[in-house]
C-alpha cells in the first residue's frame, strides 16, 4: 500500500529550499517536520514535544551530531499519535533534541517553525520517494 503525503517546497534563499510534510501529535497538536534525506536519524523538537510526550527519558546509546560534528544531548520518549496524511502511528518511540537554535535561525528567515526532521531511519523503513513535481512524499506501507 502507498500512502501520499502533500509536501510544501519552502524557498530559503536564492538557489536553495527546504522541503515540509504536515503532521499532528496526539490529535490537536500542528506542526511542520522538515524532510531532511541528510540526516541519518528522524528526531522532534524537545520544546514542541515535552509536555505532550510520555516516558521521557535520557537516551541511551544514542550519539547525535549536527553538521558542526558537536555531540548534542538526545532524551527518549513515546509519542501516543503521529499522524501525517493517511500514515498513522500510535505509541511510537522518537527521538527529542533541542531544536531551538534551528527554530531561531528559520524565525529570523521569516520560515516555519519546525518540530522535527524526517532523517535516514523513516525514508528507510517507510521506502520513501519524494516527487518534486506533484510535491508528495510517497511511503510504502
Amino acid at each position: 500500500m502507498t500512502i501520499k503525503i502533500p509536501i510544501e517546497i519552502v524557498n530559503l534563499e536564492d538557489n536553495s529550499c527546504h522541503l515540509f510534510a504536515g503532521v499532528i501529535f496526539n490529535n490537536d497538536h500542528k506542526g511542520s517536520l522538515v524532510i531532511d534525506t541528510g540526516a541519518s536519524r528522524t528526531v522532534f523538537s524537545y520544546s514542541h514535544l515535552k509536555d505532550i510526550a510520555e516516558n521521557i527519558r535520557d537516551a541511551e546509546n544514542v550519539r547525535s551530531t549536527g553538521i558542526e560534528a558537536n555531540m548534542l544531548k538526545s532524551k527518549q520518549a513515546v509519542i501516543k499519535l503521529f499522524r501525517m496524511g493517511d500514515l498513522v502511528i500510535e505509541d511510537h518511540e522518537i527521538l527529542l533534541m533541542d531544536l531551538d537554535n534551528i527554530n531561531t535561525v528559520y524565525e529570523t528567515m521569516g520560515k516555519k517553525e519546525i518540530w522535527g526532521l524526517l532523517g535516514g531511519d523513516f525514508f528507510s523503513d517507510y521506502k520513501a520517494n519524494i516527487d518534486y513535481f506533484k510535491k508528495v512524499l510517497k511511503l510504502r506501507i
